[in-house]
């Protein structure tokens, strides 16, 4: 097809879409309306309509891509550059698929059944990853990049002193258990720690205003005035108006 009559067909198939018109194209000629070179062009809402369970994606640049709610089959080792950063897969099967050397920071992977390795994924960071859900055990986060990352309601055994830094500053940690770990000297500056049964020590710990912590905290304090670092001030703050 020469570009004007792809353009055309990719207007037919988008308006067939929106009307609800059952969709039938020879895969080959799906692939091409998809892709222009290695990008995809067309929109989710577009893209989740249609059959792409036996469209290749090997060697296509899926960075900064939304798939969610596809049932396209990847392979995310044989992907262009093996980049699926700023990627959302959420509710994609991506059970028993390969992530080693992989970016996948700021990919969406909730509701996949992905089996990540936080040792072997690219630069071993999960930096701002939505893992929201996945079966996290046994999985190893020492050394590990994970500011920002989503890691509520996973079965994750997170240890602060040992992930990259000591930084857990915007991750999502919410319903994580954080029993018997230290968080003397982590950071926490804009982390979700809301049902994690941790015990910290608020003057060894470094949080600032947007750190979530549980209302029923159980650590106990001889004052409920602290000294945090704020936007570069220095201040005491009421440590209770944290607790959600």
């Amino acid at each position: 097809m020469n570009k004007e009559e792809k353009e055309f067909k990719r207007f037919e198939l988008i308006k067939a879409v929106s009307n609800n018109e059952n969709i039938n194209i020879e895969d080959n000629i799906l692939e091409d309306l998809i892709f222009e070179g290695r990008r995809i062009v067309l929109p989710n809402r577009v893209l989740r309509k249609l059959d792409l369970s036996r469209i290749n994606f090997n060697n296509k640049d899926l960075s900064n891509t939304n798939l969610s709610n596809t049932n396209c089959n990847i392979n995310p080792t044989k992907v262009y550059c093996k980049d699926l950063s700023s990627t959302s897969l959420e509710n994609v099967n991506m059970q028993g698929k390969n992530f080693d050397d992989v970016i996948i920071i700021e990919c969406n992977l909730k509701g996949t059944n992905a089996n990540i390795d936080p040792q072997k994924v690219k630069n071993k960071s999960l930096c701002f990853a939505n893992l929201e859900g996945l079966n996290m055990k046994d999985k190893l986060f020492d050394g590990v990049n994970i500011i920002g990352c989503n890691l509520k309601n996973t079965n994750a055994n997170v240890d602060p002193n040992k992930v990259y830094n000591k930084n857990l500053s915007y991750a999502n940690l919410e319903g994580i258990n954080m029993a018997d770990k230290c968080f003397d000297g982590v950071n926490v500056n804009n982390c979700n720690l809301k049902n994690t049964n941790y015990y910290i020590n608020f003057n060894k710990t470094i949080f600032n205003s947007k750190t979530i912590f549980n209302k029923n905290n159980s650590t106990k304090h001889n004052t409920n005035l602290f000294l945090f670092k704020d936007n570069n001030y220095y201040k005491y703050i009421d440590i209770n108006k944290f607790f959600n």
